[in-house]
């Protein structure tokens, strides 16, 4: 367990030092610019932004195993509190992986095809139908 520990504790640490330098890459390559729209932004893209995600991506099982191991090395009154850094480590790495798996695939698949990414937004008659009162108002208001 402790080699476990100290193996999960270096990556995260690698993991953490590579999102801080593909964050710093991909700030100069690819500067973020101000929002002027879906068209704009789509046409704009650049696959490079995606980059820091990645050992994000990485860091977060890493993160859960070194808080397991925290745990299993924690003295008897502060198991309770290990138990609840492990609880909240898991629950970081499944909302972390489900966001950047869906913006490594789903999401830079769309825009790569310039496509709007939510169907509301379409201005087809076709769309609009198939729309709740509310929304079908304002999407053919705009």
């Amino acid at each position: 367990m402790e080699r476990l520990g100290f193996w999960s504790a270096a990556l995260a640490a690698v993991f953490t030092v590579l999102w801080t330098v593909a964050a710093l890459v991909t700030a100069v390559v690819s500067p973020p610019a101000s929002w002027a729209g879906i068209d704009a932004y789509a046409a704009s893209f650049d696959s490079r932004q995606m980059l820091m995600l990645v050992p994000v991506l990485m860091l977060a099982p890493t993160f859960v195993v070194v808080m397991a191991c925290v745990y299993a090395y924690a003295a008897t009154d502060a198991k309770p509190w290990a138990l609840l850094g492990v609880v909240f480590a898991a629950m970081y790495a499944t909302i972390a992986s489900v966001t950047y798996v869906l913006q490594l695939t789903v999401v830079r698949q769309h825009v790569l095809r310039a496509a709007r990414p939510l169907a509301w937004t379409s201005s087809s008659a076709s769309t609009r139908a198939r729309l709740p009162g509310r929304w079908r108002r304002s999407a053919t208001s705009s």
